[in-house]
């Protein structure tokens, strides 16, 4: 039993999107919930292009009660680490008591294996519980051989909590789980590990994936692949992240027909709000999954086309539809659109479109899947028509009409530099930091641009007015914080300036504050191999510090885990042992909040250094 093995799960953050399941008719029809993002429930203003490619993206313009599909941040295959997938067949959100038998049984840990009583587990709120100390497990009805496991949960600094893929009652001691256990210790020392075994010794290098174990709700994930005929890969993510060591080769002999569990047995609460696994994909609804968006208003301008980028499996397919409005409330019927081509005169100012995805009904273990979608606008067209205009009649022409010889005509008028394409920021959304990167496509013949930032549309009082020779700033002092802030930029050529872009506004960050490093002293010699690094409190309130060490002053090469990492404390104990004999290592860190899907930075601390004895 897991108690006895080194089995047990691991945790990542908090999503900002989960797909849920409404038992109706029978059938789980997955919707998607508000559980830690903003539904947008008034007209988007996001002058284009709009580009939706990342998990954020995604799940920050969602109709939450059309939606169907599922959001990832995994399989996109434009790195971007967001798509919309087909919903799983296995998927629980625990929406009411008791728990669905048809899925899941549940036991306590005493007196088996077999075991014989059975444990009900607390369900409120749209979450599973087992509480402290109840020493019960829960575990799935389905296996499965090879697969995905996505959750989100609240790990705890308790021992013996487990979330992952493990052979039934972990006989066998074949498991890829996280877990709060000390594999070694056997106790719970505020870490989180990813931990493998497939009737072997349990792998033990780089098995802390998260040190402390986050705190609150996070979105976790374990890929179990095969590698080829004899090896499977198991990688292990938080939040859509994973390190360069997060994952495991293990001989995939004797490594199937794994089950899901759920498992608690330490003096503290293991909650889980959501759960799926895949393959299979559900296709018991009509359409097999739909993705629909909030409504983007393209403000003073018009939507002009949509395009996309697909992955679709033999016998899958996807296709988009629109629907637009001319006042944000009454639309048309959503109509099949061409990737890329315009929508010609049917130009309006809001839109929302529609991702169809239907599966292969001969193969559940696929699922079409769509990378990104980009919105392009374009500025109206006013065309005079004249109206009540005399046409004279009986005019005459004039004959043999001298044309005079070396007149001069009117000097040339220079074309001035056409407006930039803005990339990033784009309207409406919260840069991470209180200098971000603000990006524009180059001009042909421009030999520099002017950039401005102001509080005010017109731009009368600038805040940034500079010129740069690229594409390209980064503010050199902090933007103002938590302020609707407008952006332009025009290029500069040989006959002057260009045109200005159209403006885009964002609303500048609030980051937490800078940390301050306290100790050790700069250039002081430590009195271990593992010291610890602390620093001050960052206000606002702050979700984890991050810390980084290299042996050089720029950070080129930062060290790995256990000698850097993460913190949700002002100090940071370096865990893995550093080299001795009086060598330099530098350190900085940086705080970090989030507030549901927007994760935002504050500026690297100012370096220090320090001696190894």
């Amino acid at each position: 039993m897991p108690k006895q093995t080194s089995s047990l799960w691991k945790t990542a953050s908090i999503i900002s999107l989960v797909s849920i399941f409404v038992f109706a008719s029978g059938l789980w029809r997955p919707v998607l919930a508000a559980f830690s993002y903003r539904p947008v429930t008034r007209p988007l203003l996001a002058h284009g292009p709009v580009i939706h490619t990342t998990y954020a993206d995604f799940t920050g313009c969602v109709d939450t009660v059309n939606t169907t599909a599922h959001i990832t941040d995994i399989d996109a295959t434009d790195g971007t680490g967001g798509t919309v997938t087909l919903a799983a067949a296995f998927a629980d959100d625990f929406l009411g008591s008791p728990l669905d038998p048809g899925r899941w049984t549940a036991w306590l840990w005493a007196g088996g294996p077999p075991y014989t009583s059975p444990y009900v587990p607390g369900i409120s709120n749209s979450a599973l519980t087992i509480p402290a100390n109840a020493g019960a497990f829960v575990r799935s009805t389905a296996s499965f051989t090879h697969g995905v496991v996505e959750f989100t949960a609240e790990f705890t600094n308790g021992n013996n909590q487990h979330i992952g893929f493990a052979r039934d009652d972990f006989s066998g001691d074949r498991y890829f789980i996280f877990s709060t256990r000390n594999p070694q210790t056997g106790l719970n020392d505020n870490k989180l590990y990813a931990r493998t075994n497939n009737s072997g010794s349990e792998a033990l290098a780089n098995w802390v994936i998260a040190d402390p174990i986050p705190a609150g709700m996070h979105r976790y994930r374990i890929e179990w692949k095969a590698l080829d005929t004899t090896t499977d890969r198991i990688t292990f993510y938080i939040d859509g992240a994973t390190g360069a060591s997060d994952f495991r080769d293990w001989p995939s002999a004797g490594a199937d027909n794994f089950q899901l569990y759920i498992s608690n047995d330490g003096p503290t609460d293991l909650k889980v709000d959501y759960i799926q696994a895949t393959p299979d994909y559900n296709l018991s609804l009509t359409p097999d999954g739909v993705f629909v968006s909030c409504v983007l208003d393209a403000g003073a301008d018009l939507w002009d086309n949509i395009s996309w980028v697909e992955n679709v499996p033999t016998n899958t397919s996807v296709t988009v539809e629109v629907a637009t409005s001319d006042n944000g409330s009454s639309f048309g019927s959503f109509s099949p659109v061409t990737n890329g081509a315009s929508f010609g005169g049917q130009l309006h100012r809001y839109i929302k479109y529609k991702l169809i995805l239907t599966g292969d009904s001969g193969n559940l273990a696929v699922s079409p899947r769509v990378d990104s979608v980009t919105l392009n606008d374009v500025a109206p067209t006013n065309t005079p028509t004249p109206t009540n205009t005399h046409t004279p009649t009986n005019t005459h022409t004039p004959t043999a009409t001298h044309t005079p010889t070396n007149t001069p005509g009117p000097s040339p008028t220079a074309t001035p530099l056409p407006p930039p394409t803005m990339n990033f920021p784009s309207s409406g959304h919260a840069p991470p930091g209180t200098r971000p990167l603000f990006d524009w496509a180059n001009i042909p013949g421009a030999t520099s641009y002017t950039f401005q930032i102001s509080a005010n549309p017109s731009f009368s009082v600038l805040i940034v007015n500079v010129n740069v020779s690229v594409s390209a700033y980064i503010p050199t002092t902090d933007l103002p914080r938590n302020t609707l802030l407008y952006w332009r930029v025009r290029g500069n050529g040989n006959k002057g300036p260009g045109l200005w872009s159209r403006t885009r506004h964002v609303f500048s960050a609030n980051p937490p504050s800078v940390p301050t490093l306290i100790s050790p002293a700069e250039g002081a010699v430590v009195t271990g191999l593992t010291p610890t690094l602390d620093w001050s409190d960052s206000t606002p309130a702050v979700a984890y510090y991050e810390v980084q060490l290299s042996t050089t002053a720029n950070f080129t090469a930062v060290l790995g885990r256990g000698q850097g990492g993460t913190t949700n404390v002002s100090a940071y104990t370096i865990q893995t042992a550093l080299a001795s004999g009086n060598i330099r290592y530098y350190w900085r860190v940086r705080a970090v909040s989030t507030n549901g899907s927007t994760t935002q930075f504050s500026q690297w601390s100012a370096v220090r250094s320090f001696r190894t004895p």
